[in-house]
């Protein structure tokens, strides 16, 4: 296809959710307004966790259906209450590995790779990190692409891939996420002074017993660290 759809927040998670229990809950699929409504607000594989009302995700339903990615079915002999089913794995050409990965990203957000294919495991099975990886570069080498990798932040081990189908709200860095502070040592020399100076204790218990800090006649300062 030419261009990747643009979807909300609620799209997201409403088309993210057809998505997942397609394949988890092929029982319980097409799916009612209700039965995707508790779908969107499980507490469980959702970030963040939400608490939409059947108009919300009826509206949002009709919004899908006019970007034709969600079509009603009246599956079943006899049915009147009205189903739906996601068209978005036709309509973009999904591969298996493609759509569970896409699942999970419009689900749960930004996710780094090795995340992805534990939180993948039931829609599809990657038999390595690396796997996941090779899909990924498929998908973010697509035309148009489908996901990209966001630059690695300070205190992250890995960097976290995004899907592309619309505005994704990066989570806030987390205190694990950010560095300490350097330890500030501030010491005043006047002119002519030399000798040792008192560290202050937190710079001991940093550096040692043994640190020490001298001012040369000079004004030069020397840092010793403990042993």
């Amino acid at each position: 296809m030419s261009e990747l759809p643009v979807l909300d927040v609620a799209e997201q998670r409403v088309l993210g959710s057809l998505l997942e229990k397609e394949i988890m809950v092929p029982g319980s699929y097409p799916m009612t307004v209700n039965s995707l409504r508790l779908a969107c607000n499980q507490t469980s594989s959702r970030e963040p966790v939400v608490d939409y009302d059947e108009d919300v995700v009826y509206r949002t339903l009709q919004s899908l259906r006019a970007q034709e990615l969600a079509a009603p079915s009246w599956q079943g002999s006899g049915s009147r209450t009205v189903k739906y089913t996601q068209t978005l794995a036709k309509r973009v050409e999904l591969a298996e590995d493609e759509r569970a990965l896409i699942t999970v990203l419009l689900l749960r957000g930004p996710q780094p790779a090795g995340a992805l294919k534990t939180q993948s495991e039931r829609l599809h099975h990657f038999e390595d990190r690396a796997e996941v990886e090779a899909c990924l570069a498929r998908m973010a080498a697509a035309e148009p692409p489908l996901v990209r990798e966001l630059p690695r932040q300070s205190g992250q081990r890995d960097a976290r891939w995004v899907h592309l189908l619309g505005p994704v709200e990066l989570p806030e860095a987390t205190p694990a996420d950010v560095p300490e502070p350097a330890l500030a040592l501030s010491v005043e020399v006047r002119p002519g002074s030399a000798g040792e100076v008192v560290l202050p204790a937190e710079v001991v218990e940093l550096l040692g017993d043994s640190a020490r800090l001298t001012v040369s006649p000079l004004g030069v300062v020397s840092l010793t660290p403990g042993e």
